[in-house]
Parts: structure tokens; sequence; C-alpha cells
């Protein structure tokens, strides 16, 4: 596995399954797939309260319920949509 000081590291958020060196975790399916998702690139936001209202509104009224797919969904299109249009 490739050193790093953690997984939240934010200049690392990449690794590969075949990266992975310890053979237990190679061939559990599980915990390569666990490995592999934390070393991601998280955002965390915080809204104010009436932002994050207008924000769940806008999720339910385009997915129809603002549970944590949908949620993510749209956080997903906003990010690229915002990357799309060049920052």
């Amino acid at each position: 596995m490739k050193k790093c000081p953690s997984s939240e590291w934010l200049a690392f958020p990449v690794l590969k399954k075949e990266e992975i060196a310890q053979e237990s975790f190679r061939h559990s399916q599980f915990l390569s797939d666990a490995l592999v998702a934390n070393r991601r690139g998280r955002v965390d936001l915080l809204f104010d309260y009436e932002e994050y209202m207008s924000f769940l509104d806008a999720v339910r009224k385009k997915f129809g319920n603002i549970s944590s797919l949908s949620v993510d969904k749209a956080a997903h299109e906003a990010v690229a949509d915002w990357i799309k249009k060049g920052g």
C-alpha cells in the first residue's frame, strides 16, 4: 500500500485495489473496497438553516425525495457543473 499520513490527507485521495500489498485485504472484496473508498476525497459542507432547507427543497423537487443518495447526486451535479463552468 502507498505510504501516506492518513486517508484524510487531501493530496492523497487515490488508491487502487492492485496497490494493496497486504494479502488478507486483497482477497477480501469487502475489505479492499473499504480501503479504496476510504481514500476517496471528501468535502464537508456547513449550511445555515435557511440555505440547507432550500437545498433540501431543491433536491426533493428534482429527485422526489431527500435520501442520502439524492443529496449526494445533487451535490455531485452541482460540483460538476461548477467545474465545467471553470470554477
